[in-house]
């Protein structure tokens, strides 16, 4: 299906804000009608901006498992191609109330409803586990809520952060790529080895909210998103439940308990001990939740009448009539249906029956309309032609503007700016850099220059990691790109710290042109390993003398350090001297200051751990131009000296 024949058959507005059902770190909702099986349903569309992470890779792991009621099915995934990026474009059920998140909302429900969502929550987690998939992203925003009559049915979706496990593996790799602080289990904080019951904790973190209404581990949120995120994480990993949980009714309040711990190997491993735990469902008597906290959700009334739904269903009559075509079928079938739950409740409520009539007999009335007529074939081509020919025109116009102009920026950034010129320089090359971004016309050396302002909050370009994050992945091959794509990772600046990530990507760097910082930051992360990374001293050896090929004084003095220690080799006093003296002459301090330990026969106690890497500069060194104001005033020197030693 090519992209127009599928925006013929789903009909769409990415512009328009009411058709937007959510948007999230993979990608956003709307809301589309089927022109062929004349219905609604949700459209999911997500840039490709990771080979695995994609919602062809989601789909795809969706598609092995066995059909279940407690988790959500893709319909189709279409890919298609817009210079210089991809987009992937999933159809999903359209669900009248949204998700979890939307229902806590604006609804309050019942004991005996809240056990029917928690319910099938965990037979959906417990189906994922049965087939070996961790779902790793378990939030209200992920479960997709169906309503039939009072009854509630969860179906767990976005499985763009699962992960495949082996039926012997107890744990697997963990990766902080999109996660959602809020529901992390402190084993995903920490970035250690995971287990199933990662998502165990979150459906504690789902449980607690529906009964209190707040998150169990929670910050002011007067102050700024990373700094939520840092005190969150905080309390998660300490994992001190709030007081508030023993207003929970039972069992609901164990389970949660049996959920939050700290430590997964002692956290409760299977969903199917907790649906043991939760039993039968609860009675109508057992509906009142003690309202010891202003913060306790109280539920007095059961969860709809007829009065209700009359509102609510008149209202959608009303609103129909201010619709048109296919809009207006929906929102009176919508109408239809709330009437029929009413006669569900009252079989003998008249006006509900009535209203049924009355829709039913506008949905069977046609509106006519007039079929335009059509200019001749012949008008019809000659306006084409215009319209194309003025069309490339202009195209070829901008594409030499473009060139000129980014030519410039990239010319720029490679040649030494004095410092003077530095403020109005960068202001320049950062207009350019951002008129066309997201453009074809953009390279992989310009988007990287242009994440690099973005990292930097240069030349008038607001600091966001995470827009440095984008513009470096629309890098592509460029090791540059590579290169600073590892360093926000081993830095943890807009993601969490990864060592394992970073190592890829400096891999990689490293692989296209032999970067010495690249091997720089190998050899730290294997020499002192964490983030994923298991320390391992021969790897982090070969690393450090990739980095001296290079000519780096940082690898020249961690290479001695690792001879005096005798880290993964012999202890070797001459050959440390001898790579701490060639990073001595580059002027490296702590080379300087190892040398004079040792000539003193004192101990380097400093060196037990490495230094952090320096950044390299992420443009090529150049001599710096002579400044001819310079030379002019030499020459005048030259002369006035030599007309004194004449006097």
């Amino acid at each position: 299906m090519t992209y127009e024949e599928f925006l013929k058959r789903y009909e769409f507005d990415t512009q328009d804000q009411k058709a937007m059902l959510g948007a999230g770190g993979f990608g956003s909702v709307y809301k589309a009608f089927d022109t062929v099986q004349k219905r609604f349903v949700a459209i999911k569309v997500a840039e490709v901006k990771h080979e695995k992470f994609n919602l062809l890779y989601e789909k795809q792991i969706v598609d092995e498992l066995d059909s279940h009621e407690n988790v959500a099915r893709y319909g189709n995934c279409y890919r298609f191609q817009f210079m210089p990026v991809r987009y992937d474009f999933a159809v999903l059920t359209f669900y009248q109330e949204g998700n979890l998140a939307d229902v806590l909302r604006k609804y309050a429900l019942t004991i005996p409803q809240k056990y029917q969502i928690l319910e099938g929550v965990l037979k959906g987690v417990g189906h994922l586990h049965k087939h070996h998939i961790i779902h790793r992203d378990m939030k209200p925003q992920n479960v997709l809520m169906e309503r039939q009559g009072d009854r509630w049915v969860p179906k767990l979706t976005d499985f763009g952060l699962s992960k495949l496990t082996d039926t012997n593996t107890r744990s697997v790799e963990n990766s902080s790529i999109g996660l959602s602080i809020a529901y992390a289990a402190p084993e995903q904080i920490q970035n250690r080895e995971i287990r199933h019951n990662v998502d165990l904790w979150a459906v504690g973190i789902i449980a607690y909210q529906m009964f209190i209404g707040d998150l169990p581990f929670d910050a002011s949120r007067s102050m700024s998103q990373e700094s939520w995120n840092l005190e969150v994480s905080k309390l998660i990993v300490k994992a001190k439940v709030s007081d508030k949980v023993s207003q929970i009714p039972e069992p609901f309040r164990t389970i949660i308990k049996k959920c939050l711990v700290p430590d997964n190997a002692k956290r409760v491993q299977q969903a199917e001990e907790l649906l043991e735990i939760l039993g039968s469902p609860p009675s109508q008597s057992q509906e009142k939740v003690p309202a010891n906290d202003e913060n306790t959700i109280r539920i007095d009334e059961p969860f709809a009448n007829t009065q209700e739904l009359t509102i609510r269903a008149d209202h959608l009559v009303q609103l129909a009539e201010s619709k048109k075509g296919f809009e207006k079928e929906q929102t009176l079938r919508d109408a239809i249906g709330l009437y029929e739950e009413i006669l569900r409740i009252d079989p003998g409520h008249m006006h509900a029956r009535f209203q049924i009539g009355q829709c039913n007999s506008k949905l069977k009335q046609k509106t006519s309309f007039k079929i335009p007529r059509l200019l001749s074939k012949k008008v019809m081509l000659a306006a084409a032609a215009v319209m194309v020919g003025m069309g490339s025109v202009y195209f070829f116009l901008w594409r030499s503007a473009a060139r000129k102009e980014l030519a410039w920026a990239k010319s720029a950034n490679n040649s030494n700016i004095l410092p003077a010129d530095s403020a109005n320089t960068y202001q320049q090359m950062f207009q350019i850099l951002d008129k066309y971004a997201g453009t074809f016309a953009m390279d992989d050396t310009t988007n990287n220059i242009l994440g690099i302002f973005y990292q930097n909050g240069r030349g008038g370009a607001q600091q966001s990691f995470e827009k440095a994050m984008e513009f470096y992945e629309r890098g592509g091959d460029f090791e540059w790109a590579k290169y600073n794509i590892g360093y926000l990772h081993f830095w943890g600046k807009g993601t969490l710290k990864n060592f394992e990530t970073a190592a890829e990507h400096f891999k990689e760097a490293y692989d296209k042109k032999q970067l010495a910082g690249a091997a720089d930051y190998l050899g730290y992360i294997y020499e002192e390993g964490g983030y994923g990374v298991t320390k391992d001293y021969k790897i982090a050896k070969s690393w450090f003398e990739k980095a001296v090929a290079g000519g780096s004084s940082y690898g020249q003095f961690e290479l001695g350090k690792m001879y005096q220690l005798g880290r993964g080799m012999a202890a070797n006093e001459a050959r440390a001297k001898y790579y701490y003296t060639l990073a001595a002459n580059q002027g490296n301090s702590n080379a300087q200051q190892a040398l004079n330990n040792i000539n003193r026969g004192r101990p380097n106690s400093a060196l037990a751990h490495a230094s952090s890497p320096y950044q390299y500069n992420n443009k090529p060194k150049q001599a710096r131009q002579k400044n001819n104001a310079g030379a002019f005033w030499e020459k005048v020197g030259n002369e006035l000296f030599k007309q004194a030693v004449r006097r």
